[in-house]
């Protein structure tokens, strides 16, 4: 009976979503490529911090009590103070988020929601077998969207500090995993009438988060965030004033916004299979940045048979050990193996900073620049969005944004069973004429069960 319940509620839910994530002609309309983290913070200001803007709703994966998640609180507040509306939803597995500020948001009329903490699991514990709450508490709110009446801007940065590169500017002699770069969009027109019809979707949705009551607080915690949050807003209006340009925008043709729909204990996978039919609609080139490159099955074929077709493919990724979750890097040693044996050129980031984009090109025009990692996480238990759209434009300053040395060219060189070296090849005319052969470093690869076992949840 429990499982009848749940597909019955799983097919209702998801043709709720049919109108906001997959219908819709595909429009023209133009977009703006935020390619540092200060002009991504930038964008965001000045969209917030407009004297008539009076609606927010943000969606976001990572969300904590530090210099990040404070400074998108204090646009909240100031939103709300002029009148407005805010709606901040943000998963409970990757955020810490306290009670008193939860309260105290709501107390000033903030609407944030928690989507599936994991102390709820008493709620469904007699309605779900075991298997069922494992996959309940696997589906995530990978969701990354920032919405005002004007614009929205999305992609795949956080709001904690490990994003925008403010550790790096506190900890500037350490060379931290901790500071990613990420690619991020504002965008507007159809696709933020499409990205407004998802969000409200899935926001009025309420089974899915939890939705807290106001509470009685104590003065004192009052008047603390009250301090933080007005000297925040300064700090914020300051920066606004130095005027960061932000790029100019970009005309783009067939602009569509894709989302995944989610259901108690599955979700239906509308971004994977736009990126499938990408890879299988190429003819010259597939050009991929993405963090995590652990390749679903079906990912991995659709690749393969784009390089039987003549497709060139390259992929550009961490450098080995240098990604900020490490399980995925453990994984990827082994997966760097079958990218250089199916013939993909690999790229790996040489830099201080964790690269965090999530970016497709195929055949220099087509585009899809989102939330989702090319994992199985992403495939099967993360609810993902982005944009796909044409653009011949945008993708030669995707490919002008790598030249300067951010990603350097990659091969296995030897190796054994549960070792190989990895070999830095050639980057320019340059050195192929002073005949380079590069740096090389030893990778070890050594059999771990519990690896393997973790491998499908990465």
């Amino acid at each position: 009976m429990n499982a009848i319940k749940i597909l019955l509620s799983s097919l209702l839910f998801f043709s709720t979503f049919s109108v906001a994530a997959e219908s819709g002609d595909r429009a023209d309309g133009n977009v703006i490529p935020l390619w540092t983290q200060r002009q991504s913070l930038q964008a965001r200001l000045n969209l917030g911090l407009q004297e008539e803007t009076k609606k927010l709703d943000v969606f976001t994966f990572t969300l904590k009590e530090d210099v990040v998640g404070y400074s998108l609180l204090a646009l909240a507040l100031d939103i709300k103070s002029k009148g407005g509306k805010v709606r901040i939803g943000y998963d409970a597995f990757s955020s810490k988020v306290s009670p008193d500020l939860v309260a105290y948001l709501l107390l000033k009329g903030i609407d944030v929601r928690a989507f599936r903490p994991v102390d709820t699991i008493w709620s469904k514990i007699f309605s779900m077998n075991p298997f069922e709450l494992f996959r309940y508490y696997n589906i995530r709110h990978h969701d990354k969207i920032f919405i005002t009446e004007k614009a929205a801007i999305l992609g795949s940065s956080n709001y904690s500090q490990d994003y925008f590169l403010i550790s790096k500017f506190n900890q500037p002699d350490q060379k931290g995993r901790w500071n990613f770069l990420d690619r991020d969009m504002q965008v507007q027109g159809a696709a933020l009438e499409q990205a407004q019809a998802d969000f409200d979707a899935k926001w009025n949705k309420k089974s899915f988060w939890l939705v807290p009551k106001k509470s009685k607080m104590n003065f004192e915690i009052i008047a603390r965030y009250d301090e933080i949050f007005e000297e925040k807003l300064k700090t914020l209006n300051n920066i606004k004033e130095l005027g960061k340009k932000i790029p100019d925008s970009v005309d783009v043709k067939n602009v569509k916004y894709v989302a995944d729909k989610y259901g108690p204990i599955q979700k239906d996978r509308v971004v994977h299979r736009e990126i499938i039919k990408l890879f299988d609609s190429a003819t010259e080139d597939i050009m991929i940045e993405n963090p995590y490159v652990l390749l679903p099955e079906d990912v991995r074929e659709a690749l393969i048979r784009a390089k039987s077709r003549g497709v060139k493919v390259r992929i550009f990724t961490n450098h080995v050990g240098g990604s900020d979750e490490g399980d995925v890097n453990d994984a990827f040693k082994r997966h760097l193996r079958d990218l250089e044996a199916q013939g993909f050129d690999v790229y790996l980031n040489d830099y201080y900073f964790v690269f965090h984009g999530k970016v497709v090109v195929v055949d220099h025009k087509r585009v899809f620049w989102g939330s989702y990692n090319l994992d199985n996480r992403s495939k099967v238990m993360n609810s993902e969005n982005g944009l796909i759209f044409e653009s011949p434009e945008l993708a030669l300053q995707l490919e002008k944004k790598k030249m300067p040395g951010l990603f350097l060219p990659v091969s296995i060189r030897e190796g054994s069973s549960s070792s190989y070296r990895l070999g830095f090849e050639a980057r320019s005319c340059k050195e192929v004429f002073m005949d380079f052969t590069g740096e090389s470093e030893k990778v070890n690869t050594p059999f771990n069960i519990l690896s393997r076992m973790k491998e499908p949840l990465l």
